[in-house]
């Protein structure tokens, strides 16, 4: 996945409302993470470069994504 991809996801979040749904959700799975650390999951040059917190980040938000699009439909 390209730097471009990822962040299409994070334009996709933001249009539809859904960073606080990501930021939520990464909550429950690593209580101190921050907004900041958040963001920078969708600064890295593609999705193979990036470290287990980011990739875990990405994932979840296309989870998101998803869900909410299966909503819509």
């Amino acid at each position: 996945m390209t730097q471009h991809e990822i962040s299409a996801i994070y334009d996709e979040l933001y249009v539809r409302g859904l960073i606080k749904t990501l930021h939520n959700e990464m909550k429950r799975l690593r209580p101190l993470i921050g907004r900041r650390t958040i963001l920078a999951a969708f600064e890295i040059e593609s999705y193979e470069k990036g470290n287990p917190t980011q990739r875990r980040v990405i994932d979840k938000a296309q989870i998101i994504l998803s869900a909410a699009q299966m909503e819509a439909a």
